[in-house]
């Protein structure tokens, strides 16, 4: 039976990150798993190269034993979300790691993968996106589609918005004093809510 891994970069307990990866998962009609990655100890690649033997990483933390996992599945969801202006460190651990699995054997070679982004500015978005489908190609894994999705900021719900300074200012650019349009939940974005149920639908049938 086919096996679907879907992975959130968002450490942000039930986040849009989260909601978008688990509904992708949720439509395709397989098997999966979701996996929140902050709860993990994924540290980023030492390149040390001593999996090149056996494409088993050496480092002594929680990827070793979610690699064996991954190496079941069929295909991934990779959920990133954009902090200072890059993929989330969660996700860019993960995604450096899988080196491990690539080289001589390419053990992800044609398994289906999504992108899901978490930001609110378009450009930054498609260049995250297109980072994951360029380690996706390195992999000889197949891009089924992406999926960009606004996020709530931290800084504007973190309780002292009318008193920091930076964060009002982040307020003023977005043009609203209350900031409250920044809070959408994934369910309000009604075409990015629906692109996701097609996207997952699409990788069930693929799949299947």
């Amino acid at each position: 039976m086919a096996k679907l891994i879907g992975f959130s970069g968002s450490p942000m307990p039930n986040s849009n990150t989260d909601k978008a990866v688990i509904k992708i998962l949720e439509e395709s009609g397989v098997e999966y798993e979701f996996i929140k990655l902050s709860k993990l100890n994924i540290a980023p690649c030492r390149a040390c190269k001593a999996c090149v033997k056996d494409n088993i990483c050496k480092v002594k933390d929680d990827f070793p034993a979610l690699a064996e996992k991954m190496k079941e599945a069929d295909g991934y969801v990779f959920g990133v979300y954009t902090p200072y202006m890059m993929a989330d460190a969660f996700s860019k651990s993960l995604l450096e790691r899988m080196w491990s699995m690539r080289h001589n054997t390419a053990l992800n070679a044609g398994k289906l993968c999504i992108s899901v982004v978490n930001s609110c500015v378009p450009a930054l978005a498609d260049s995250v996106h297109d980072a994951i489908a360029m380690e996706n190609k390195m992999e000889d894994m197949i891009n089924v589609g992406r999926l960009t999705i606004a996020g709530k900021p931290p800084c504007i719900g973190c309780g002292s918005g009318h008193t920091c300074i930076k964060s009002n200012a982040l307020k003023e650019l977005n043009g609203n004093p209350d900031g409250a349009h920044l809070f959408v939940k994934l369910e309000d974005q009604k075409e990015v809510y629906e692109k996701a149920k097609e996207l997952g639908q699409e990788l069930g049938r693929r799949l299947r």
